[in-house]
């Protein structure tokens, strides 16, 4: 009989200490998955900003608008958020959804000002769906190199 109390103690203790393993292991996946994702973003971003010619009129944080070069050919790609999406669309093309989770639809800001940018600020702060208590925040600043400002 003591035996078989002890076992119960010694199991409960490990299935304790199992549940709490599994619980660390889900929170940093939901992490690194979705820091990936906003890095993967962000990089796209980054590149097609520094190459950008022309930002058009960005007139809140929740868009950008910029001709820019892919592949090798002058396209105009747009970035807007639309609720906790953000979506990125070329020319004339479907906008598809490049980043989900956003808790913060203001992610660009532009210095010195919107009216005459010379370096694009994306402050990304994204919830993992599955971590609803947490937000993970990612900034990245750019430089335009080839930048010619249009109303």
């Amino acid at each position: 009989m003591v035996t078989l109390s002890l076992l119960v103690v010694v199991s409960a203790a490990l299935l304790s200490s199992m549940n709490s393993i599994q619980k660390s292991e889900s929170y940093s996946r939901g992490r690194s998955t979705t820091l990936d994702a906003m890095r993967l973003v962000t990089s796209k971003m980054t590149k097609e900003i520094r190459q950008g010619e022309i930002v058009r009129a960005p007139t809140d944080g929740g868009r950008l608008e910029l001709v820019t070069y892919i592949n090798g050919a002058s396209r105009t790609v747009t970035y807007q958020v639309s609720g906790t999406e953000l979506t990125r669309k070329v020319d004339s093309g479907t906008a598809a959804v490049v980043l989900e989770g956003l808790v913060d639809p203001s992610i660009f800001s532009y210095t010195p000002s919107a009216d005459f940018p010379e370096l694009v600020t994306i402050h990304l702060q994204v919830q993992p769906p599955n971590l609803p208590d947490t937000v993970i925040p990612l900034v990245s600043n750019v430089r335009l190199r080839n930048i010619e400002v249009t109303s």
